[in-house]
């Protein structure tokens, strides 16, 4: 094999070893994200309320309703509410995480009152939200995701 053949076979392979390590970081990262925003997402205690609970409440909805996607979101709402526990959702998440570099992962919540618990401090468990405070800290998770995957 020439020089140049085989410059060629090192530089494809570097390539294909970069886009896979590439590939890994991104869905480490999202799968530390989505634990982030799941985790920090309030389930709430209407005993506690100053105010009494709309009729149809039911306590874990917006925890309940977070759903992973990948190149176009859902709108799928569960009015039953928390009948996954954290762990479940975040597997169903990771599940769908098979992005690769140039795809769009989407983490979506149909709850009614989820605009209020991001943006209005309308819960005391999370008064700066789940999703905003998290993706702050993307950098930190990408970081540690890379340390973790030997890459850093």
């Amino acid at each position: 094999m020439s020089n140049s053949a085989q410059f060629v076979n090192a530089i494809n392979s570097w390539v294909i070893k970069t886009k896979t390590a590439t590939n890994d970081v991104i869905k480490l990262t999202i799968k530390k994200l989505v634990e982030e925003i799941v985790r920090g997402t309030p389930v709430g205690v209407p005993e506690t309320w100053s105010s009494p609970a709309p009729a149809d409440y039911v306590p874990g909805t917006a925890k309940g309703n977070w759903i992973a996607s990948v190149d176009g979101f859902t709108s799928t709402f569960n009015e039953m509410g928390y009948t996954r526990t954290e762990d479940e959702i975040i597997a169903d998440a990771v599940a769908v995480i098979e992005v690769s570099v140039g795809e769009v992962f989407y983490l979506t919540n149909s709850a009614p009152y989820i605009n209020k618990l991001e943006y209005d401090a309308h819960s005391l468990q999370a008064p700066a939200g789940m999703v905003r405070i998290n993706v702050l800290k993307f950098d930190l998770l990408m970081e540690e995701a890379a340390r973790e995957l030997g890459l850093s």
